[in-house]
């Protein structure tokens, strides 16, 4: 082993002690908090000066040069003085604030309002039945079995200008080609769910749209949450709603 290596071992051994790894964890530590620290405050002081026109521009250069992406349409989301620039943190301010129902129990929030709405669906759920002079057979149709006819005309009607695709990856345009094969296990599905009353289309994918000409879009309420629903579910409810707006077209007619 050669002097310099020799030296170079012993000077290692004296520098990479316990105390000296804990003392280097505590500083880069402390140096990346203050880093983050001193990002949110000049990006705070840069978006002040700035109008929303100027501010798309900031974010999509600062993306592109910090991360070399500029996919992601949300920026870093402040919250009581605090700017979070974590995708998790971000994701828990805008449920907060859209999602836990938290703003009914704010000073500012309208009662009367609130006791409205809950009287009105106290009423819905406690009204009873009607009991209409419509025929076995048509209630025979509302519970019968769904045809492939039946979804294929609510194939027909599905609009297919959709901008997205849902969670499960489908638009209706790929909908509205399933082949012959698709459509009967669609068929056998939706048939299991209507005779279970299951609803297995639970989950939505939510995406966040910028509410145009806000001033500043470090606060949630900055952005408006759209909900991309299953298009297979969609598909399902167009069905049931046919049906069901039949049988209250009798029951209109036989009590009219």
């Amino acid at each position: 082993m050669s002097k310099t290596v020799q030296t170079a071992k012993k000077a290692m051994c004296v520098r990479y002690t316990p105390a000296n790894i804990e003392a280097y964890t505590t500083a880069k530590s402390l140096f990346a908090d203050k880093l983050v620290s001193e990002k949110n405050n000049w990006i705070r002081t840069k978006l002040e000066t700035l109008n929303v026109i100027d501010s798309k521009i900031f974010w999509k250069n600062y993306k592109r040069t910090l991360t070399g992406q500029i996919t992601e349409s949300m920026g870093n989301l402040e919250e009581n003085g605090i700017l979070h620039t974590e995708t998790k943190d971000k994701e828990d301010i805008l449920f907060k604030t859209f999602f836990d129902g938290s703003h009914m129990s704010d000073a500012n929030f309208d009662q009367s309002f609130g006791a409205e709405i809950e009287h009105t669906y106290d009423e819905i759920i406690s009204t009873r039945p009607i009991h209409s002079h419509t025929s076995r057979h048509d209630n025979d149709f509302l519970n019968a079995e769904i045809t492939l006819q039946e979804i294929e005309s609510a194939l027909v009607k599905q609009k297919n200008n959709a901008k997205s695709f849902d969670e499960d990856g489908l638009h209706p345009v790929i909908i509205k080609r399933f082949p012959a094969q698709a459509l009967a296990v669609l068929h056998k599905i939706f048939n299991l769910c209507f005779s279970q009353g299951k609803w297995i289309w639970d989950t939505a994918m939510i995406v966040f749209t910028k509410k145009p000409g806000k001033p500043n879009y470090m606060k949630a309420g900055a952005y408006r949450p759209i909900s991309l629903a299953s298009y297979v579910g969609k598909l399902f409810e167009m069905v049931i709603e046919k049906r069901k707006k039949y049988r209250l077209r009798l029951c209109v007619d036989t009590t009219a």
